[in-house]
Parts: C-alpha cells; structure tokens; sequence
C-alpha cells in the first residue's frame, strides 16, 4: 500500500501533467479542452491537499465542494471557491 506522501506526490503529479497540456492548448481554437485540463488540474491539486491534510472526501468532479473540505484545514480555500465554481462545468461528466 503507498504512504500517504506517495498518494499526495501522485495527485500532484497528475495535476502538473494536466496543467501542461492545458498551457500547450491554443485557448481560441480549444477553449472547452484547456478548460477541462485545467479544471483537472484544479481538482488533483486540491484533492492532493486533502490526502495530506488527512481529509476524506467523496468522489467528486465539483470543485466548490473540494475547496469547501480544504478550508477546513486552511480558511484560505474560501477565496477560490468562486473562481473554482467557473470551472466545475468542464469537469467530466457523471
């Protein structure tokens, strides 16, 4: 079984990976697909913090609620929910 610091770098593996596809995208032609890598950005980063911060949190795409788990740990997270309720809609649909 990973240790719980193999979990977090693996989260945030996956979110680096996504960001760079994200940043390598031509936002004017694949608005949709950036958006989407960033959200999945968005979403292992936080989720990376929550398995740090030894956090349980459902299986979830909504980014507001991800933050809202955060906050718990580091008030913070408040003041991206807003900008994560903007990307929450290009997660993968359930």
């Amino acid at each position: 079984m990973k240790s719980k610091l193999d979990l977090v770098k693996d989260w945030i593996t996956r979110a680096k990976r996504d960001l760079l596809v994200a940043e390598r995208e031509d936002v004017s032609e694949f608005s949709e697909i950036v958006c989407f890598h960033a959200q999945q950005a968005a979403e292992k980063s936080l989720k990376a913090f929550l398995v740090l911060k030894e956090i349980e949190f459902p299986k979830t795409h909504v980014l507001e609620d991800l933050a809202d788990l955060a906050s718990q740990a580091d008030g913070s997270f408040e003041e991206i929910r807003e900008d994560a309720s903007l990307l929450t809609p290009y997660a993968v649909q359930t």
